[in-house]
């Protein structure tokens, strides 16, 4: 009996110790990842620092990110400034954050941008990225130094078609600084913005998601006088990006933010998916009408899911016209005094044919129907989401990767 309790009491201290260590060795190995995360580049969660490509030892990236004399040299370069930090010349600071940039507000645009090199399934350098790790390394990279990253991709791996260098070309000439995205239309200088100075494109002139197609109109920004491009005064869309799922839509609002001036404007409508109408939401509900090009709507939009995927790349917001959760219409007071300079939106209030005429008319179309019967009290026929994602005059830094 006593061996019998002697021996059981041995295995239960062995069992209980090679339990414990087990359990150290784990949250070493933790703390360990964890520190270097935060103390060498940002990186999706989850995501551990590549050491081989295709069997090969990825030098250039750990030469990067394994060169602690030189970021600790590069750390001293913070500096404060009436309370902010500045950011200096070096890669990174002490927490983790790009340093490579002039200014602190383009940190999230970029961060979004260089995300999406591990997050989709296609290079931008045109390998097969079957293996995870290759989109990973691009992706750490383009985090180390974003706009170095950035002009090596456009410089090496992109060719702008005939069509991009003809309509840059035409912008350079008439040095034209307002863009509509997906305006489906066959006019390359269209009145979307600015009468006669509103370059207009579908996919054929600008790919939204192809960060090197951006760069590529982008260039079309530089003066005459022979300084360096300086931006897009104006963003367009109108009735586009509900045809976008909202990742989508945060690789379009990081792109713009880091392509338009300082008090650049990105001005938006989509349809409100909090429009009482059980018509409306019908014509507008996802899976249901098309764009030009086929593609039908994913995402039925509100004011409080689409304007904070802008606010969260850095732009500041301005709501237009829209409706509350509790389906109350709102038309801000002097809404469409500035359309002659940013836009005009034409599934407005003011301007949608819809709401000219009362009373009310059914509304028909290939696409669907719209009932007056439908419409609640003081509800305007047609009205759109509309607001205006303004990046900051203090963000005084543009791309500069081109």
């Amino acid at each position: 009996y006593l061996v019998t309790h002697t021996l059981m009491f041995i295995v239960g201290v062995f069992i209980t110790s090679t339990f414990f260590l087990h359990l150290g060795n784990v949250s070493h190995t933790s703390a360990s990842f964890e520190d270097q995360v935060r103390g060498q580049f940002f990186t999706p969660s989850g995501m551990s620092p590549p050491t081989k490509i295709n069997g090969k030892s990825n030098n250039i990236a750990l030469e990067k990110l394994d060169d602690e004399s030189t970021e600790n040299e590069e750390n001293s370069r913070l500096r404060k400034n009436n309370g902010n930090i500045v950011m200096g010349e070096g890669r990174f600071g002490s927490n983790g954050t790009l340093t490579s940039l002039s200014s602190s507000c383009m940190l999230r645009s970029f961060h979004q941008l260089c995300s999406s090199f591990s997050e989709f399934g296609s290079s931008s350098s045109g390998v097969d990225v079957g293996d995870n790790t290759i989109r990973n390394s691009e992706a750490l990279l383009c985090h180390k130094d974003p706009e170095v990253f950035l002009k090596n991709q456009y410089q090496t791996l992109y060719s702008p078609s005939k069509t991009q260098l003809k309509i840059r070309a035409m912008m350079y000439d008439k040095q034209i600084r307002s863009l509509s995205v997906g305006a489906a239309t066959k006019q390359t200088i269209c009145n979307d913005v600015v009468n006669g100075f509103t370059i207009c494109t579908d996919r054929e002139q600008l790919d939204l998601f192809e960060i090197n197609s951006w760069i590529s109109l982008f260039l079309a920004t530089r003066r005459k006088d022979g300084t360096k491009a300086d931006g897009f005064e104006v963003i367009f869309s109108e009735h586009v990006l509900e045809h976008f799922d909202p990742m989508q839509v945060e690789r379009i609002a990081a792109a713009a933010f880091s392509m338009l001036k300082p008090g650049g404007r990105f001005r938006i409508a989509v349809p409100d998916g909090y429009k009482p109408s059980p018509s409306y939401q019908q014509y507008i509900r996802p899976g249901g009408t098309s764009s030009g090009a086929g593609q039908k709507h994913m995402v039925s939009w509100t004011a409080d899911t689409l304007p904070p995927i802008f606010s969260k790349v850095g732009f500041q917001i301005e709501l237009r016209e829209y409706f509350t959760e509790n389906g109350k219409f709102v038309s801000v007071e002097g809404a469409y005094h500035d359309e002659g300079k940013f836009g005009k939106i034409n599934r407005s209030f003011r301007h949608d044919p819809r709401n000219k005429k009362k009373p009310y008319r059914d509304f028909v179309s290939s696409m669907g129907k719209l009932y007056v019967k439908d419409l609640m009290r003081d509800e305007p026929a047609y009205t759109s989401l509309w607001f205006d994602a303004i990046k900051p005059r203090s963000c005084d830094h543009v791309l500069s990767a081109a």
